[in-house]
């Protein structure tokens, strides 16, 4: 069953800027139950090809991120 909650947001976001950070918290519980069940399964993971991936995708995050921070006037 679907729960209501509240949650107070600051006056600068919009809402598609919400419903963006609602998805992320969402896609982050959702991913993190499918690595947990991979890894109950158990994985075959080469160590170097993840860390060299999460890398790659760590900082393209971080430019959607700061380009969001830039737009908004946060940071410079």
């Amino acid at each position: 069953m679907p729960k209501t909650i509240t949650v107070e947001v600051p006056e600068w976001m919009d809402g598609r800027d919400i419903y963006a950070w609602i998805a992320e918290g969402m896609s982050r519980e959702f991913f993190k139950k499918v690595v947990m069940e991979r890894l109950r399964k158990g994985m075959d993971l080469d160590p170097e090809e993840a860390l060299s991936e999460f890398e790659k995708t760590r900082e393209e995050a971080w430019k959607e991120i700061k380009k969001k921070y830039v737009e908004k006037g946060l940071i410079k």
